[in-house]
């Protein structure tokens, strides 16, 4: 009895299931697999199993605290390492990261994102706003008790004097006119010019003190003032000195918070400033 060429094929393919299978099982114990007649590929029969076959998650939290928690609970989960990604002010720690030895699979992690105050919020929020006097005011009175206010000379304002000054600015407008007359030729200007008539009661910097993110101590933000003018309108904008500089302080204190935390829970695990993602 022939075969034809198709049922051939299909004795092959059949003789290469069962060789793949078994050699895939054979350097694998403990991870079942079985060749699936799709072209011959490997598919993990842990699903299906009563029990995953390791331990691997994610868990995810806002509170520093608790990942603390969680992490210091699994200390003897492998080699760990814990990474802060400075821009999302963001903790991801790998339970089982390894090393270069033994090499982790790095899919068992823990993170935490570290939530914005209300005030830093309403304070970004501020920042580089071109605002109304009534609105500019209004802010300072809303959060009078986390402002200072200094002026052009560095002396304290009062908060009060510095409330006022705001809802009560004054336009001053002119035109100065410049003529002059030569024997053979005339020039003539006309500088138009603008001015606040009690700028020296304006606050030139208002401090602004308050946490940025949850579990991080307070910090001070120094804020420029300036006065935009036209005849017909006043505005009023503020904007936070050395934004990125604190920005990157901010990262340097989590990532200390982590390490100071970590010690007192008897974690010898390594933080480092920066983002992590393995490769196929």
């Amino acid at each position: 009895m022939s075969l034809d060429k198709s049922a051939i094929e299909l004795l092959q393919q059949a003789a290469a299931l069962a060789t793949v299978t078994e050699s895939t099982n054979a350097t694998n114990p403990l991870m079942p697999l079985v060749a699936v007649p799709d072209g011959i590929k490997i598919q993990s029969l842990e699903s299906h199993m009563q029990n995953r076959l390791r331990f691997r998650g994610c868990m995810q939290t806002t509170q520093l605290s608790e990942f603390v928690q969680y992490v210091a609970g699994r200390k003897h989960a492998g080699d760990m390492h814990c990474f802060v990604n400075a821009d999302e002010m963001e903790a991801t720690n790998i339970f089982n990261f390894g090393n270069e030895d033994v090499a982790g699979h790095c899919d068992d992690t823990a993170s935490v994102k570290l939530d914005k105050t209300a005030e830093y919020k309403a304070l970004l929020q501020f920042n580089g706003s071109k605002m109304a006097q009534r609105d500019f005011a209004e802010f300072l009175e809303d959060w009078a008790h986390l402002i200072t206010c200094k002026s052009e000379d560095g002396e304290g304002v009062s908060l009060a004097k510095a409330i006022s000054a705001i809802r009560r600015i004054t336009i001053n407008a002119g035109v100065k006119t410049e003529s002059e007359q030569r024997n053979f030729s005339s020039e003539r200007s006309a500088l138009e010019s603008i001015s606040i008539n009690n700028e020296n009661s304006l606050p030139a910097e208002i401090h602004f003190r308050c946490a940025p993110y949850t579990g991080l101590p307070e910090t001070t933000f120094e804020l420029r003032v300036a006065a935009l003018t036209s005849k017909d309108q006043q505005l009023l904008i503020a904007r936070i000195k050395r934004h990125e500089l604190l920005q990157q302080e901010f990262a340097n204190q989590f990532s200390l918070q982590l390490q100071s935390r970590f010690d007192e829970s008897q974690l010898e695990l390594p933080v480092t400033i920066g983002k992590f993602s393995k490769v196929a």
